[in-house]
This record gives structure tokens, C-alpha cells and sequence, in this order.
């Protein structure tokens, strides 16, 4: 055997074993020595076996010897590299001596592809400590690790000891594609119980990359009187990032990652351990939090779980959140978060503590459990874009403590709530004719809208929608109120032709419900003809609306604009627009009940148009816009998504991507309105005779 002891710097490679010499006999016991040390720099490039000297037994104890101790340089393992063990303490109550760590860089590289574990403690004495498990690798400030091997801290002594860290890094970097693990803690015995687990990689600063596995260790099993070691987390990080995409997992009751501020990116698997068999396994503790900080920002892709916790007795597992803060941050969620099971209560899926939070779900998202946020704080739920439409139940119940709900452009979502987690003067925004809020619990007997707030007559009193960004110029009759079997279905309008309207074509006037895609269309801002890129429809019963008016279509007679405008009577839904003195004005705000009047309907089937640019199409000879793309497609029966249970048929955003300017109030609109009554008044007295009417035309 070979020792290299104190070497001030050079190169070692080794292909077959160095071993640090055994702590010499002593009453107090003594460390064990290194097997290699170089104290003023080198390169140790390590093929075979190099171990720690144990520590001798005394009065307490020895330490075990690192195995290589490297003060500024490079370690390139691809063999096996130990910590010596540490010494059993000698006496009734003497201590063991604690494990030595396996490699140690005061500054330096360390690549590893073998395996590193730390030394395992020492036994104490009957009545004395057990020695801690070794570090498996112990880095000061500014180093870097990359492991593609097996790195382990070594296990706690018996009775008692706790394990020792896999990684201990001061500030640098880490990149895992292999094995890192902390120690186990010794077992429990008479007078002791067992001893902690060691925790997977503990991080004062820096970042932290893992496509492996990271967990912490198991603590040592429970004695008959005396309960099991507490695990280690699998990583304890106190600032800098973290990127996970293996897994990372704690010990026994022992958060997955315990962070202090930063940020958390997620896209692979991270879990709390299970709770803690106590008093010869009759009940279970609390299982541990996935992920645990005081506060920052979760970023996750993958999957977040609480351990399993709680059982026997009347213990619950709140504690074992999928998420916790201690003082609020940010969560953005496009994976699965799940609280941890327990048999009297299972944990959150995220509790923000206290402070503000805001938390950001994408389509598909998952949450098991509460979400708890402190309603004493200006707490946000973000409803972003993604593939699909989304949806969120809950708020209000299992969601609880947000003030604010945002709706991202051309976002797609379903939210549903009760009167607590809708009405109690959260603000809403960002809202369009693409989502849909589902009020539960209650019934609706009447709609007023004014200055934002959209006020829904129940039958306990009312319940208050506030909005904040819809235009000045929306009325209650913008909205969609319908009553179905759970409570309130609550929505926005986009504008339609009924079926039966003919369409101007190249060939000719031709049904809406006939045309097919690629026919093409005459129109009237851009010139020309232009190929249809989709066609939506949707039949609606509107008996079942509590306000049928918002549905029922319009019917413009024959000539209300104009000789031949339209050629015979059109059908449109309230907010279709029609083109008239170069504006758009919906059908709607020109009612005269007269030639332009809304007729009660049972039930109607509405179809739309879209071309690749928002344009004027002739419908039965009348100027009508075409479709507007707001992401609304979802209204429609074939709009390649789930159908919403009531579409809504009105557009907010049309007023800024429209192909001419929307107006609804106003001199322009006074002006057409008198217009169209003149009109009126003189087919009333019979003053327009059918005979000069000029025949249809087709545009060129």
C-alpha cells in the first residue's frame, strides 16, 4: 500500500490503491491520515483505489482521513475514492469519531465517473454519540463538479449518528448526470433514537444542474421506544439556480429541495420523502415537501409531490405541500404539483406563506391539492397561453387567497368558482370572447353591467364580476349569462351570419352553410377574390339563456340600407357588424324596429367566414365584416378544440386588429341611424317602389 500524504504539487496518477495510514492508539483516539494531499496544487488523476486512514478508538474517537485533500488543482476520478471510517469511541459515553470525507478541494475541478463516498462514523460508547458519516465530496468557494458516477456520503455511526452529505459545494457549480446521495443515519437504540440522513448536495450558493438522481439519506430506524432518524433532503440550496431535470429526492420526512431565495427550474421528477415510521411502526408522520423555500421563483415542466404522511392516531399531512413558501414568490406551472397523501388531511398543492404571490398555469397543468395564498397581499393567478384551451376549478374552495385573475393575450380558459373566490372584489383582466367563468352554486335571475363591474342577480342578493380592461363602451348585453346545472355560465360574443344567408361568390350568391374551403370570395377593402380559410358554425338554444336577447338573431329586411340592401332579408347575431360610410357599426345598435329588429328564435345555427386578412364580404348583397380571429375558434362546433357549453358571440378586440374602425356611439353612429329611419319611413308609406331597385351586382 501506498501513501502520498503531503505532496506540495505535482501529478498523481494511480491505477492501483493509495491508503492513508490508521490514527495511531491514544486514550482520546486519533485522526486518520490522508490518502493523498496536495497542499500547493497538482492534478490527481485516480483509476484505481484511494482511501482515508480510520480513525484509531480512544476516549472519543478518531476522524476519519480524507481520502484526497486538494488545496488548489484538478481530480479526475474514474475509480474509487473513500473516506477512512472514524474511530469507535472507547468508554461507556465516549463519542465516535466522525467519517472522513472522500475528496476535499479548497480550490480547484473535480470530474467523477467512479464512485466517492465518505467514511462512515464511528460507534460511540453503550451511552455515548455515534460519529457522523463523511462528506462525499466537500468543495469550497469557486469550484466545480461534474459527476457522471456515484457520489455518497458516508453513513451515521451506530447508535444515532447521522449521515454525511453527498455534495458539500461553498459557491461554484455542479453538473449531475450520475448518482449523488447523502449518508444514512445510524440506527436507534436504548437511550437514542436514530440518527439523521445526510443530505443529497448542499449548496451555500452557485447553480446546480442535475439530469441524474440526487437524493437525500434515509435516518436511522425507529427502536421500540424511540423514533426513526429524520431524513435528508435532497438538496439543501441557500441561494443561486437550480436546474433539475433527472430526480431529486428527500430521505424520509426530509423536504426534495430546501431552497432559500432564487430560482427553481423543474422539467424532471422532485419528492419530499414519506414520514417517519415512529414507535415501532405504529403511525407515520409528516411526509416532507417537495420543494421548500422562503422565497423565490418554481419553474415547473415536470412533477413536484409531497411525501406521504399522516397515518394512525389524528395526524394530518398539511405540512407536506408539493410547494411551500415561507414569504411568498412566484410559481409558473406547466407540469403536476401534488401535496402529499395523509389519512386526515393531505398537503398542499402550494401554500404561499406570507407574502405576495402570483402563480402562472399553462394549459394542461396540474395541481393535487389546495393552492393557499395570503389574502392580506396582492396575490395574482396569471392564466397564460399554451397549447389548448386550459382550465382551473376551485377558486374560492381548494383555491384560496388571490385577488387578482389575468387572462394572457390569446390565452384559452375555463375558470370556475364560487361567490368567495369570484365576487368578494378580485379583479379580473384580459378577459375575451375566448374564456369562459363559470360561477358555481348559484342561479342568475338578472344582469346589469356598468363601468366594469358586471352585477349578476342571485338568489341570495347578488354577486359582482369586476373587469378591468373591457371597452367603455360594452352594456350587460356584451355578455353571455347562462344558467346551467352547476350555476352560472358567464362569456363574451363574437358576431355570426344565421344559417340560410347567402354569401357573394365567384360563382355566384351561394349559401353559408354550402361553402367550402378554398371557394372564393369577392371583397370589398383589399379588391378582389379571396380564398375562405375556415369556416365555423355552432347551433344555439337560446330558450335556455336567462337573457335570450343577447342570442336571439337580428333580421334586416329587404332595402333597410339602401335599394337592394340586402337583395332579400339577412339574419346576423346581435354583434355582427355591418360596413357602412367606411365603419364598422354592429347590426345591434342600429335596431329600429322596424326594417332592423330582433326576432325571438327558440334555437338558431350560426356560421362565420374567415379569409386570410379581417375584410368585407357581401352578405345577400349587404357589406358585412368577415371573421376576426381573437382565438375565439372554441365558440364554434369545429374550432379543433373542447366546445365551449355557451359560446359567446361579441369581439373586444376587434377595435384595434379590425379592417376599419368599430364604432357603437356617437355622431357617425347617429348620423347612420337617421339614415335607416328615413329609409324605413319611406318603405313604410310604400315611397320606394320595388321597380327601382337596382338588380345585384357582382364586384370586380
Amino acid at each position: 500500500f501506498i501513501a502520498l500524504n503531503s505532496l506540495g504539487a505535482g501529478y498523481v496518477l494511480n491505477g492501483g490503491i493509495i491508503a492513508g495510514g490508521y490514527g495511531g492508539t491514544s486514550d482520546t483516539g486519533n485522526a486518520g491520515g490522508s490518502g493523498v494531499s496536495l497542499a500547493a496544487g497538482g492534478q490527481v488523476t485516480n483509476q484505481g483505489l484511494i482511501l482515508g486512514g480510520g480513525g484509531s478508538t480512544g476516549g472519543t474517537g478518531g476522524a476519519g482521513g480524507i481520502g484526497v485533500d486538494i488545496v488548489d488543482g484538478t481530480v479526475a476520478n474514474t475509480g474509487t475514492i473513500t473516506g477512512g471510517g472514524g474511530g469507535t469511541g472507547g468508554t461507556y459515553s465516549a463519542t465516535g469519531g466522525i467519517g472522513g470525507v472522500a475528496v476535499h478541494v479548497a480550490a480547484g475541478i473535480l470530474t467523477n465517473e467512479g464512485w466517492v463516498i465518505g467514511g462512515n462514523g464511528g460507534r460511540g460508547g453503550e451511552q455515548g454519540m455515534s460519529g457522523g458519516g463523511g462528506a462525499g465530496i466537500a468543495l469550497d468557494a469557486g469550484n466545480s463538479l461534474t459527476n457522471n458516477g456515484l457520489i455518497a456520503g458516508g453513513n451515521g455511526g451506530y447508535v444515532g449518528g447521522n449521515g454525511g452529505t453527498g455534495v458539500t459545494l461553498v459557491a461554484g457549480s455542479l453538473s449531475n448526470a450520475g448518482t449523488i446521495v447523502g449518508g444514512g443515519g445510524g440506527s436507534a437504540g436504548y437511550g437514542s433514537g436514530g440518527g439523521g440522513g445526510g443530505t443529497g448536495v448542499a449548496l451555500d450558493a452557485g447553480t446546480l444542474t442535475n439530469d441524474g438522481t440526487i437524493a437525500g439519506g434515509g435516518g436511522g430506524g425507529a427502536g421500540l421506544h424511540y423514533p426513526t432518524g429524520g431524513g435528508g433532503s435532497g438538496v439543501s440550496q441557500a441561494s443561486g439556480s437550480l436546474l433539475n431535470r433527472g430526480r431529486i429526492a428527500g430521505g424520509n420526512a426530509a423536504t426534495g429541495v430546501g431552497f432559500g431565495v432564487g430560482t427553481l427550474t423543474n422539467e424532471g421528477t422532485i419528492t419530499g420523502g414519506d414520514g417517519d415510521l415512529q414507535f415501532g411502526g405504529m403511525f407515520r408522520g409528516v411526509g416532507g415537501a417537495g420543494v421548500q423555500l422562503s422565497s423565490g421563483t418554481v419553474i415547473n415542466h415536470g412533477r413536484i409531490n409531497g411525501g406521504t404522511g399522516g397515518s394512525g392516531f389524528s395526524y394530518d399531512n398539511r405540512d407536506a405541500a408539493g410547494i411551500r413558501f415561507s414569504n411568498g414568490g412566484t410559481v409558473l406551472n406547466a407540469g403536476s404539483i401534488v401535496g402529499g397523501a395523509g389519512s386526515a388531511q393531505d398537503g398542499d398543492a402550494i401554500n404561499f406563506g406570507n407574502g405576495q404571490a402570483r402563480l402562472i398555469l399553462l394549459p394542461g397543468a396540474y395541481l393535487g391539492g389546495s393552492v393557499v395564498a395570503n389574502a392580506g397581499f396582492d396575490s395574482v393567478i396569471e392564466l397564460a397561453n399554451g397549447t389548448g384551451p386550459g382550465a382551473l376549478s376551485g377558486l374560492g374552495g381548494t383555491v384560496t387567497g388571490f385577488g387578482a385573475v389575468e387572462f394572457d393575450l390569446h390565452a384559452s380558459w375555463v375558470i370556475e368558482g364560487n361567490t368567495a373566490g369570484l365576487s368578494t372584489g378580485q379583479t379580473i383582466t384580459g378577459f375575451t370572447d375566448d374564456d369562459l367563468i363559470k360561477l358555481s352554486g348559484v342561479t342568475a335571475t338578472g344582469v346589469l353591467y356598468s363601468s366594469g363591474v358586471l352585477t349578476i342577480t342571485i338568489e341570495s342578493g347578488s354577486a359582482e364580476l369586476r373587469f378591468t380592461d373591457l371597452p367603455v363602451t360594452f352594456t350587460a348585453a356584451n355578455f353571455i349569462v347562462q344558467n346551467v346545472a352547476t350555476g352560472v355560465d358567464v362569456s363574451l360574443a363574437p358576431p355570426c351570419f344565421a344559417e340560410g344567408t347567402r354569401i357573394l361568390t365567384e360563382h355566384g350568391p351561394i349559401a353559408v352553410e354550402t361553402l367550402r374551403i378554398g371557394d372564393r370570395i369577392p371583397v370589398l377593402l383589399e379588391g378582389g377574390f379571396q380564398p375562405i380559410l375556415w369556416i365555423g358554425f355552432r347551433h344555439v338554444e337560446c330558450r335556455r339563456h336567462p337573457r335570450p336577447r343577447d342570442v336571439w338573431p337580428i333580421r334586416v329586411s329587404r332595402g333597410a340600407f339602401g335599394p337592394d340592401q340586402p337583395v332579400r332579408d339577412l339574419w346576423l347575431s346581435p354583434d355582427h357588424a355591418v360596413f357602412i360610410n367606411d365603419v364598422l357599426i354592429p347590426i345591434r345598435t342600429l335596431t329600429n324596429d322596424r326594417t332592423i329588429r330582433q326576432e325571438p328564435r327558440d334555437e338558431v345555427t350560426y356560421w362565420h367566414v374567415e379569409l386570410a386578412r379581417h375584410d368585407v364580404l357581401y352578405a345577400e348583397g349587404l357589406p358585412a365584416e368577415t371573421y376576426l380571429d381573437t382565438d375565439n375558434r372554441r365558440n364554434f362546433s369545429n374550432g379543433n378544440g373542447p366546445v365551449r357549453l355557451h359560446p359567446d358571440f361579441a369581439s373586444c378586440v376587434r377595435e384595434a386588429a379590425g379592417c376599419a374602425p368599430l364604432v357603437v356611439t356617437g355622431p357617425t353612429l347617429e348620423s347612420v341611424k337617421q339614415s335607416l329611419n328615413g329609409i324605413a319611413e319611406n318603405v313604410r308609406r310604400g315611397a320606394v317602389p320595388a321597380g327601382q331597385r337596382r338588380k345585384e351586382k357582382r364586384p370586380a
